[in-house]
């Protein structure tokens, strides 16, 4: 309890520290409302997400929040629980496509040895670092901040990654199938992020799944609902508007994990609540 009392504490200084006018985001793109989101999630007793800077962020870029919206934090600390499990294998490069507001490198608790490349447009990292160093924001492991063709100059491509695609538009697919190809080592994980309406989301799941089988990475899937719903406090939606796909190049190395029923992580949580090959 005393850790979200912390969270909301931290939330309300970092509102109170600076109110940036610059708004290079309108409220309604996704980048505002992701941070819009998570700041709503931060108000809660137990959150999924604990982001002490979201509100900052939201208040930078003055999110709107939508009902259609509602899988987003379910599938937050569904990759969030994937890459610490990445991280406790060893995994030391990690990658996110289409950065935006999020945080990640600086709200978990990552290894100083992780190596974080944030991947975005210039003004979009211009904007999110003037916010974050008001409120002296600094992260946990070493971070880069490059434009979509720096990648191949700053990605170590015999490092295994964890690679988390995010607000991906058909443009991005000659990037995706470069770093798919050229950049993505052996043992590495490639998560791609969804948010679409339920009318199209598996055409489009289709079109990705696709595309990374074409590239070389093998396992390629789709996450069933079933074990993101183990994720969500508030019940996950009869027409989910996300999705969450994965793909490896190669075998991952594998720690051995408990199977039998009620097995839980050393960090006690719930198998299920990451897991859904029972891996």
């Amino acid at each position: 309890m005393w850790k979200s009392r912390l969270s909301r504490l931290s939330a309300a200084m970092c509102r109170l520290t600076a109110r940036p006018e610059r708004r290079p985001f309108s409220a309604s793109t996704w980048p505002a409302r992701s941070a819009a989101l998570r700041c709503q999630e931060a108000q809660k007793e137990s959150p999924l997400v604990a982001d002490p800077c979201a509100c900052l962020l939201s208040d930078a870029f003055a999110g709107e929040i939508s009902e259609e919206d509602g899988t987003f934090m379910c599938l937050t600390a569904f990759v969030d629980r994937m890459l610490m499990d990445a991280v406790s294998r060893r995994v030391r490069q990690v990658v996110l496509w289409r950065s935006g507001t999020d945080t990640r490198a600086f709200r978990l608790h990552l290894p100083p040895q992780v190596r974080f490349i944030e991947v975005d447009d210039a003004e979009v990292h211009q904007a999110k670092s003037a916010v974050l160093e008001v409120a002296n924001a600094r992260p946990r492991c070493s971070l880069q901040r490059v434009v979509p063709e720096q990648l191949p100059e700053v990605m170590d491509p015999r490092k295994a990654s964890f690679i988390v695609l995010e607000d991906l538009s058909l443009e991005d697919g000659p990037y995706v199938e470069q770093l798919s190809k050229e950049l993505v080592a052996e043992g590495s994980r490639v998560v791609v992020v969804l948010r679409d309406d339920s009318d199209s989301l598996a055409s489009t799941a289709s079109h990705w799944l696709q595309l990374l089988q074409s590239c070389g990475c093998a396992r390629s899937e789709r996450i069933p609902d079933l074990a993101l719903q183990q994720m969500c406090q508030d019940g996950w939606p009869t027409a989910p508007r996300g999705a969450l796909l994965v793909a490896e190049r190669g075998d991952l190395e594998l720690l051995q994990r408990p199977t039998a029923p009620g097995a839980t992580r050393k960090d006690g949580a719930p198998m299920s609540s990451y897991g859904w090959r029972g891996d």
